[in-house]
C-alpha cells in the first residue's frame, strides 16, 4: 500500500488538463476535457472548478442526451474549456458502464473539435474502448528504468489489444 502518489501519477492529470487548456488558448476550437478516473478523479480539483453535474448524470440519461442536457452537464473553465467531471462519490463509478462511455464519447466527438480524456492507470474494458476511439494517445512515463520497463510492457499490451501503435506517443 502506498501512502502518496508518485511524480508520474501527479504529472498525468496535469498533462491532460494543460493540453486541454493550451488547445483552448491557441485556437477557437471547442475543447472538452473528460475525467474518466471514475473513482478518484482530480480534474475539477486541479482546475479549481466546482461541478453541479458529473459524468454519472449523463450516464443515467445516455439515451436522451441532447444539446441542452449536454451543455448543462459540463462545467466551463475560465479558459473556455468545457469539463465533464468525475462522479461526486467513488462508489458511483460502478454505475457507469463502458457502453455509457461509448455513447457519451460519441456525443462529445460530434459536439467538440477536441475531446481530451484523463484515464485511470489500469487495463480494462473502459481503457480499451477509449484507446480504440482515440486519434492520439499520450502515454505519460518517468525517465527511469522501472518506469520505462513498465511503459514498454504497456505499449506491448496495447499492441496485443489491437491499438494502432502509430497513435501512441510516450511523454516523459
Amino acid at each position: 500500500m502506498r501512502s502518496r502518489q508518485t511524480k508520474a501519477e501527479w504529472a498525468q492529470p496535469r498533462l491532460q488538463q494543460n493540453l486541454a487548456l493550451e488547445f483552448g488558448r491557441l485556437a477557437t476550437s471547442q475543447i472538452c476535457l473528460v475525467d474518466l478516473v471514475l473513482q478518484f478523479g482530480s480534474v475539477t480539483s486541479f482546475l479549481n472548478i466546482d461541478a453541479s453535474y458529473t459524468i454519472l448524470d449523463l450516464a443515467k440519461n445516455v439515451k436522451r442526451i441532447d444539446p441542452l442536457l449536454l451543455d448543462g452537464s459540463l462545467v466551463k473553465h475560465s479558459s473556455g474549456v468545457r469539463v465533464l467531471a468525475e462522479p461526486f462519490y467513488a462508489e458511483d463509478a460502478r454505475r457507469i458502464t463502458p457502453s455509457d462511455i461509448d455513447e457519451i464519447l460519441d456525443v462529445l466527438a460530434q459536439s467538440f473539435d477536441f475531446v481530451v480524456v484523463d484515464m485511470a492507470k489500469k487495463f480494462d474494458e473502459m481503457l480499451a474502448l477509449v484507446l480504440d476511439k482515440a486519434g492520439l494517445v499520450l502515454f505519460v512515463t518517468e525517465m527511469d528504468v522501472p518506469s520505462l520497463k513498465s511503459a514498454h510492457g504497456s505499449v506491448r499490451a496495447f499492441e496485443r489489444m489491437g491499438i494502432y501503435d502509430k497513435k501512441i506517443r510516450l511523454m516523459p
